[in-house]
């Protein structure tokens, strides 16, 4: 998916970005807070050394930030870059990144945002 996307959309620069491990600042304001949600699978834990190494050969930093979610971390890159006048063209499964979906909807599980 990753080389797919440099191949295709040839973007100037870019992130991956996932969750750190541990706790959040929503953690301390819940304890409960993803209690329901399984473990993550061993088969995908083992794979992430593999993922950073390939975001890395191609020059993309892997952001991981300690007490904050990635969902966090990928809305502040957006709003920041977006205020810099940058196109952003988020991809992600996550469906509660939709809440940051302009009006230039592309496709499937990745969306366009428009600068400003």
């Amino acid at each position: 998916m990753f080389r797919k996307l440099l191949l295709m959309r040839r973007p100037f620069f870019g992130a991956v970005v996932f969750d750190a491990p541990g706790p959040t600042w929503r953690h301390a304001m819940d304890a409960t807070y993803k209690d329901h949600r399984p473990p993550m699978p061993s088969g995908l834990r083992g794979q992430l050394a593999a993922i950073d190494a390939v975001v890395a050969a191609h020059g993309w930093p892997v952001l991981r930030q300690a007490g904050v979610e990635a969902d966090d971390v990928i809305a502040t890159l957006c709003s920041v870059a977006r205020r810099a006048g940058h196109d952003v063209l988020l991809v992600s499964g996550d469906k509660d990144l939709s809440q940051l979906i302009g009006p230039n909807w592309v496709d499937g599980e990745s969306w366009r945002l428009p600068a400003g």
